[in-house]
């Protein structure tokens, strides 16, 4: 990636207002796609991770400055970032973290890591992400003051913006978008459409909270019950190498009909996503949760957990519990046979003569 040399320059002196993204920590996942959208809409500068890619159609936007991904470079970044900026600019603090220093201009924080303001552990995470993620809440908390409007993507996240700020004064709103067509007309799913279409996708990364390990053991459980539906995941085996390996050890230990289809493009995604029967969705939470937006805007049928990011946003056909993958295989059954596993419960008189009846037999 070509990565512009150029040094900041000095706010205008007209006083002209201009949008202004720093997005100097964003570089994959949903941050990266909707920093991609925001793009599009032609801001008048971005400062980008240097290993964010820029998709080849908006290579010809040039009002882009790279930063560096380590701690020098973003200390820097932040220092010079209100000499290049003036009063009547916006600046869209894009990375989850209000300005380390002072800013002369209005500054928005759009927070979307729901790591750093969630209670929810990191132990399962290298000591690397950890501490970054420490280091993170700090920062979000201690400068917490620093910015005129915080925003959010959900209800469920704004409910735990205020709970850590503990500051009812500070401005959060819900402001949730994504790059999707309004104008395509929604389809329908069909019950011949469910029997036709290629069985399930799970569009995600491998962190930990995204639960590909008890989605993996419920297609064991399903596979043990005579079910083998087929699952499509997005996990790119560079990156998750262990977890690829444990699901293709699974796969053939059981007979599990599993493809991982590795990292895709949007084109391609959105398509999977019409060719798939439905969505399933097993991670533990969420700040805002892109695919089940895709997939409801594709007609594409979503079982979720049944918890408050996945409310906020759609209403899904099945849900169950996350912590469980019988939980899990249920739903599955539910949606692609209308099983009943449900126990049949029978009256005290029926009980007692059941229990003599066994006995009186043997």
């Amino acid at each position: 990636m070509a990565v512009h040399k150029k040094r900041y320059k000095a706010a205008p002196r007209d006083n002209t207002a201009r949008l202004v993204i720093n997005a100097a920590n964003v570089h994959n996942g949903g941050g990266a796609e909707l920093l991609i959208a925001l793009i599009k809409t032609k801001p008048d500068f971005v400062f980008a991770d240097q290993r964010f890619q820029l998709p080849k159609e908006l290579t010809h936007f040039t009002k882009i400055k790279y930063i560096k991904p380590n701690l020098t470079a973003r200390f820097k970044h932040e220092l010079s970032l209100n000499k290049f900026v003036n009063s009547n600019d916006i600046v869209l603090f894009f990375g989850n973290l209000p300005p380390l220093f002072p800013i002369n201009a209005h500054s928005v924080v759009f927070v979307q890591n729901r790591y750093l303001i969630d209670s929810q552990s990191i132990n399962n995470f290298d000591f690397k992400t950890k501490l970054r993620i420490v280091i993170e809440r700090l920062w979000l908390y201690h400068r917490r003051n620093a910015c005129g409007l915080y925003c959010v993507q959900t209800h469920t996240m704004a409910n735990l913006l205020r709970e850590k700020f503990k500051n009812k004064h500070i401005n959060i709103q819900i402001k949730p978008f994504i790059d999707i067509n309004k104008n395509k007309p929604l389809t329908v799913l069909s019950e011949q459409l469910k029997i036709e279409k290629n069985g399930f996708i799970y569009a995600a990364s491998g962190e930990p909270h995204k639960n590909h390990d008890k989605l993996i053991k419920a297609w064991v459980l399903l596979s043990e019950m005579g079910y083998f539906p087929k699952l499509k995941l997005t996990l790119d085996e560079n990156q998750w190498p262990s977890l690829c390996s444990l699901i293709e050890t699974k796969k053939k230990q059981f007979d599990l009909d599993i493809e991982n289809l590795g990292f895709l493009k949007k084109d391609i995604l959105l398509e999977e996503y019409r060719r798939s029967a439905a969505l399933i969705y097993p991670s533990k939470f969420e700040s805002f949760g892109i695919p089940l937006v895709e997939a409801k805007e594709e007609g594409t049928a979503i079982i979720a957990p049944e918890l408050d990011y996945v409310r906020d946003i759609v209403q899904p056909i099945e849900t169950f519990d996350a912590d469980s993958e019988l939980s899990i295989a249920r739903s599955v059954m539910r949606f692609i046979s209308d099983v009943d596993d449900t126990l049949e419960t029978v009256s005290v008189q029926d009980f007692v003569k059941n229990l003599r009846d066994e006995f009186l037999e043997t």
